[in-house]
């Protein structure tokens, strides 16, 4: 028997209304009759198999970003400007 979190359909649909009609993992699971950790299951999935991609702009073009992230880290400070 096949997996429910095996079903490309079901998992396209799961990621369309979560991420392109703004509904909640709670909404989903009501709409399609399965559980929470199976649409979160499901949104993870279809990240991992390249249904979902997403993408940052940068704006202004900062080039800064990344270096910014690591000196907070490193230095565990709440911000870097």
């Amino acid at each position: 028997m096949k997996k429910i979190v095996d079903d490309v359909r079901l998992i396209f649909k799961c990621c369309s209304l979560y991420y392109q009609d703004g509904l909640g993992q709670k909404e989903i699971c009501e709409l399609l009759g399965i559980s929470r950790p199976t649409v979160s299951r499901m949104l993870s999935i279809g990240k991992e198999r390249g249904i979902v991609r997403i993408e940052i702009q940068n704006p202004d073009n900062i080039a800064y970003g990344q270096l910014e992230r690591e000196l907070e880290k490193k230095y565990h400070l709440q911000e870097v400007i």
